[in-house]
């Protein structure tokens, strides 16, 4: 709680982009993170993670219930987004049921960008199961990260 107040005093009333990204964990349960990411008061754009759900569904109507749920919990609303951005699945980005087209019906300046970031982070995920001991290739995976996520 302590994280999110520090969050949302950061963001005050500004306006701010949705990333989402949906996937199974290591018990196969299926988690859903919600980062915002905005310009702060001093004026760098900030990501930071607002919040990690189990989900028991995917489809984008579950979806769209849990993020307005996690936003109202917090005083935020999705009359404030100005972006979303998801990977590729056709529930996050389908034309016709999607979540970026339930929630561009709700508000139309919420713009939707395709990440190809998540996949990059789950090829990392596995890397470091892998290579864990070794904190230099760690370390150039971060800045590929990094790099990656600047350009989404």
């Amino acid at each position: 709680m302590e994280v999110s107040n520090a969050i949302l005093e950061e963001l005050g009333d500004s306006c701010f982009t949705l990333l989402v990204d949906e996937s199974c964990d290591v018990s196969t349960k299926e988690q859903m993170s919600i980062i915002l990411r905005y310009v702060d008061k001093r004026g760098p754009v900030v990501e930071r993670c607002f919040g990690l759900i189990h989900i028991t569904y995917t489809n984008a109507l579950t979806l769209l219930a849990t993020i307005e749920a996690m936003l109202a919990k917090y005083g935020l609303s999705l009359s404030n987004l100005l972006g979303q951005g998801y990977e590729g699945a056709s529930n996050m980005r389908g034309e016709f049921n999607g979540l970026k087209t339930l929630i561009l019906k709700q508000n139309k300046s919420a713009f939707y960008i395709n990440l190809f970031c998540p996949s990059v982070a789950v090829s990392f995920s596995c890397c470091c199961k892998i290579l864990f001991a070794d904190r230099v290739i760690i370390q150039h995976w971060l800045k590929y990260l990094k790099c990656c996520w600047s350009f989404s």
